[in-house]
């Protein structure tokens, strides 16, 4: 498998933690005191964890140029929009 293909499937796991995360964050917010909730506290370390998976697809994808001067940039940008 090249990384090109593992680059695609960490951002597509990545895209779903994230979309976990986010539903978590949305369960907190529905409670009295938010930050308090164990809710909250998964949320954020799912969300949170998302940003070293980008980093890594970031360094896979893009050696050495800008994310947004690559036509490659669009496949991690449309999954995550997803």
């Amino acid at each position: 498998m090249g990384t090109r293909m593992i680059a695609v499937l960490v951002t597509i796991a990545f895209s779903v933690i994230g979309v976990l995360g986010d539903y978590f964050l949305k369960l907190a917010s529905a409670r009295e005191q938010s930050l308090r909730t164990v809710w909250f506290y998964l949320g954020f370390a799912l969300y949170a964890s998302t940003a070293f998976g980008w980093v890594f697809v970031m360094k896979l994808c893009f050696p050495g140029a800008a994310p947004h001067r690559d036509r490659r940039g669009a496949v991690p940008g449309v999954i995550k929009l997803l």
